[in-house]
């Protein structure tokens, strides 16, 4: 017969404060084992992945962008995470593949009260996901980094308020963290007059980590701790 015992959860840095933060929780580890073990276990799945690259499409996400009066939603359930539609006509909104969570607003998602207002020129992404730092760092980092390299001076952009991202994203780049707008998930947002590009996810091979590889690597060059 099992038995329940309480359980009580205490924080990593609580733990181990004098190794906090630990550097195998991060992205990038200088430590040449560590590297070497990582190789060791992910490089033949690697060469795999690069051997097929010829047959199958990039990894690289999909910008679609909607002009004029845009209303979007982060709904965060599995396959219906997101919309993003045209203020004047829900029938016209963003679709993408079968995993990118874009879907059509509900009836009751479209008549929602618009909970703030955007103008001028915002992208937008989001995953269903933001409590695992795992899925964190391969379904949602990558494409944060990838809007940051194609987003142009004047543009915001838009994220789900989340202490996981906005800790991980500080962290990387507190210039980069003050251009984001922070939205609460289930709430109806309006961009009047401007444009909303939103990033659809793709799924192949190889490029879709370029982004956040160069990233981080400029990030350690001026971390006080971590740069060589």
């Amino acid at each position: 017969q099992a038995i329940n015992l309480p359980q009580k959860v205490f924080p990593l840095k609580d733990i181990c404060p004098q190794d906090w933060p630990p550097l195998n929780a991060m992205l990038h580890d200088l430590r040449p084992q560590v590297i070497a073990d990582f190789e060791s276990t992910t490089g033949e799945e690697v060469k795999r992945l690069y051997g097929l690259r010829q047959h199958l499409m990039s990894d690289t996400p999909l910008l679609i962008t909607k002009v004029g009066d845009v209303k979007y939603g982060a709904w965060l359930t599995h396959d219906h995470s997101q919309s993003a539609w045209n203020a004047e006509d829900p029938t016209d909104y963003v679709t993408g593949n079968a995993t990118s969570g874009y879907a059509q607003p509900t009836e009751e998602e479209v008549n929602r009260p618009v909970t703030e207002v955007f103008t001028g020129h915002l992208m937008v992404f989001t995953t269903w996901n933001h409590h695992s730092y795992s899925h964190f760092v391969y379904d949602h980092l990558p494409t944060i980094a990838f809007l940051k390299e194609s987003m142009s001076s004047d543009q915001k952009l838009l994220l789900v308020d989340s202490p996981l991202t906005k800790a991980v994203v500080k962290a990387i780049d507190n210039a980069f963290y003050y251009r984001i707008k922070w939205i609460q998930p289930g709430e109806v947002y309006l961009i009047r007059g401007g444009s909303l590009t939103v990033a659809v996810r793709t799924f192949g091979c190889c490029d879709g980590f370029d982004a956040l590889r160069r990233w981080t690597a400029a990030s350690i060059k001026n971390h006080p701790k971590l740069k060589r």
